[in-house]
């Protein structure tokens, strides 16, 4: 459910405990399905983000951002993060929230989306708060990726996984003594793969693979 971005996450938490990452983990953990996986869709934009981070943290010992500019963002020489630099933290852009009545639809107190998208904890929301330093600081894979336009890093994290991918294998391959190669094909297969089909529990309407 995790890789097939279905994992939902009901845990009371503080930001500060969100941010600080095992709490979070900790909490998926524990967690209960809401529903007998294979059942029911129910897309979490936030959750997933935890659950891969820590898969590989504990696959490589490092963090997600670590992990990422180790392994991607450094030979792919880009300038993107995830757990933002203080350094960095002057060239960051200000972002200005939409108007509320643009995201008021389906959002309502109670309903699984406001959970999904608002959560862990109805903490989260298309407000200011993107714009403070701690969460800018912190590693939150599902939501505070920070990059450059320039040369068009944004657009080559999400490039087809076959080219973006390729400086990481031949990295990996090195280091693992090139036995890389064909695990990666097969990753890139599954990763092309249909996981699932069906209506969305969050809003009872859409396709979801």
């Amino acid at each position: 459910m995790g890789l097939r971005h279905l994992a939902m996450l009901d845990a009371e938490l503080t930001l500060s405990e969100v941010l600080a990452w095992d709490r979070v983990v900790a909490a998926v953990a524990r967690e209960e399905p809401e529903w007998q996986p294979g059942t029911a869709h129910g897309y979490h934009a936030r959750a997933f983000g935890w659950i891969i981070g820590e898969l590989v943290r504990r696959i490589t010992g490092l963090t997600l951002g670590q992990f990422f500019a180790t392994e991607i963002a450094a030979p792919l020489g880009l300038d993107f993060w995830i757990g933002l630099p203080a350094e960095h933290e002057p060239r960051v852009a200000t972002l200005y929230p939409p108007e509320p009545q643009a995201m008021a639809t389906g959002m309502a107190s109670g309903s699984l989306l406001r959970w999904a998208m608002s959560g862990p904890s109805d903490l989260f929301g298309l407000n200011d708060m993107w714009n403070r330093r701690d969460i800018h600081g912190a590693e939150m894979p599902p939501s505070n990726g920070i990059g450059t336009a320039h040369d068009g890093d944004v657009a080559r994290v999400g490039e087809r996984p076959h080219r973006s991918a390729e400086p990481v294998t031949n990295r990996l391959e090195q280091r693992r003594g090139g036995k890389r190669e064909a695990q990666h094909r097969q990753t890139v297969h599954l990763a092309r793969l249909h996981a699932g089909r069906g209506i969305t529990c969050m809003t009872g309407r859409g396709d979801v693979e």
